[in-house]
């Protein structure tokens, strides 16, 4: 695998994810994003991933980064809003 390939490092944490691996696909979508700061599918995952660990602040940092990079992108507008409300609480 290549270390330095977004894409491979993706797929890995979504069959890390598949397998009950969360820490390890976070830090496979960690990888993927040092890779490509811009990888969507990525800060995505990792958002979704980063919300189940209650790290609310992260994950409203990678959405926030997908929506300045695909305004509109309807999974970032809803994790970003409940982000929102959860750091509100």
């Amino acid at each position: 695998m290549k270390p330095d390939n977004a894409e491979t490092w993706y797929w890995k944490g979504n069959v890390l994810l598949e397998l009950g691996e969360k820490e390890k696909a976070l830090n496979a979508f960690r990888m993927a994003l040092e890779s490509n700061p811009d990888h969507l599918n990525s800060l995505l995952s990792g958002g979704d991933l980063l919300c189940e660990f209650a790290e609310y602040g992260e994950a409203f940092k990678c959405y926030v980064r997908v929506l300045k990079l695909s305004p509109g992108n309807e999974a970032a507008e809803k994790g970003k809003e409940f982000c929102e409300e959860k750091i509100d609480e």
